[in-house]
């Protein structure tokens, strides 16, 4: 895997251009009211937008945002789409309620988890592409993103119900790259090439989620597996869309494991396409990713026993509730992760469970309460 190095100098920056010149064609492109099919296929837009708002306090960009998203969550009709479309919209639907708890968003959410629901084939144990669909056909990138999303929102919505799938769908892809996994044993299977940057981007954002939603870091020890075994094997000069989002994938795996040449890979991913990339609102998701490599917008790392500690649980449950464009939310025990915590430059109290936060370049001292950490939350998102 790759080699653990943390502390190293802060990168310059790149890209900045095209970032805010896609920004302004987005903020154009959203005041010009755009049809409900239209934003479905640029939901990067929507989210570039969001995360620009949290970032420069721009209101005007929140309410555009909200308003396109009230337009389609009104229009659109789900059961006849796509399932990594249905996958976006879930997690950016829940995205806006963490930001705003405006509880249309939040029903918005269950109503298109409600449809991919009616997919889910128990039998088989992974979505169809539709409720009627009857091949035997495993789609991972679908897969993985839907997985993704019910990890999600199962703790936005505090609803049981969707561990359980997004569980099945995990087990499914870490199957689907062991080729002695019974996932194989027929020829149909999978249903497209694995071998591809955006399905192992896909499969990586759901084993850090999972880490991040279950506390357990053998997940995120699958995201590093796939994603060296990527960068040693796959061509990384995919579609845009593609390297984008391995892009991402990586840049958040940096964050869970002090991963620096996961960090390094994606910035030279990115400098490259964004070099050749003219501004457009097509763009929107590699700008978010090189606003991502220049300034990670959230890692916040608990430091407690979350199984036994009242206070590491709540903690963990707050960072959970907190909106990012991405992020990392890390469970370490004292004992059990002793080296991660060192490799931090963090300490552990033996008085009460603590929690770091980080927003950019900017880390705030450790907070041991519920109250403390929304104060310094506040605080972070006000500097």
């Amino acid at each position: 895997m790759f080699d653990l190095k943390f502390g190293a100098s802060e990168p310059e920056s790149f890209g900045e251009n095209l970032v805010r010149e896609t920004l302004a064609l987005v903020r154009a492109w959203l005041t010009a009211h755009p049809d409900t099919e239209t934003i479905l296929n640029h939901l990067p837009a929507l989210e570039l937008a969001l995360a620009a708002h949290v970032k420069n306090h721009d209101t005007k960009l929140l309410s555009l945002v909200t308003s396109a998203l009230e337009r389609v969550n009104t229009n659109a009709a789900h059961e006849t789409g796509a399932n990594t479309i249905l996958a976006e919209f879930i997690l950016l639907n829940l995205r806006v309620f963490q930001l705003t708890r405006d509880a249309q968003f939040q029903n918005a959410a269950q109503r298109a988890l409600d449809v991919a629901k009616a997919r889910w084939d128990e039998e088989r144990a992974w979505f169809k592409p539709s409720a009627t669909d009857a091949t035997n056909v495993f789609y991972a990138d679908a897969n993985a993103q839907l997985g993704q999303a019910f990890y999600f929102a199962w703790r936005a919505l505090e609803d049981q119900t969707l561990r359980p799938i997004a569980g099945e769908v995990l087990g499914q892809m870490s199957s689907v790259f062991d080729p002695n996994a019974a996932l194989y044993a027929t020829d149909e299977l999978p249903g497209e090439d694995i071998n591809t940057l955006g399905v192992r981007a896909a499969a990586m954002q759901l084993f850090l989620t999972a880490s991040e939603t279950t506390g357990r870091r053998t997940y995120m020890t699958r995201a590093s597996i796939l994603a060296e075994d990527a960068v040693k094997n796959l061509d990384l000069n995919g579609t845009l869309d593609e390297r984008a989002k391995f892009a991402d994938a990586l840049l958040r795996l940096e964050q869970f494991a002090g991963i620096a040449r996961a960090r390094d890979t994606a910035r030279e991913i990115l400098k490259q396409a964004a070099a050749q990339t003219h501004a457009n609102v097509d763009a929107a998701a590699l700008a978010l990713a090189v606003e991502h490599a220049n300034q990670f917008p959230l890692h916040v790392v608990v430091i407690g026993d979350v199984e036994n500690d009242e206070t590491a649980q709540a903690l963990w449950f707050a960072a959970m509730n907190e909106y990012a464009s991405t992020r990392a939310i890390e469970v370490l025990h004292p004992t059990q992760h002793a080296a991660r915590i060192q490799q931090l430059g963090y300490f552990a109290s033996d008085k009460s469970a603590l929690a770091y936060i980080c927003i950019g370049t900017l880390c705030l001292p450790p907070v041991s309460s519920l109250d403390a950490f929304h104060t310094a939350m506040q605080r972070a998102h006000s500097a």
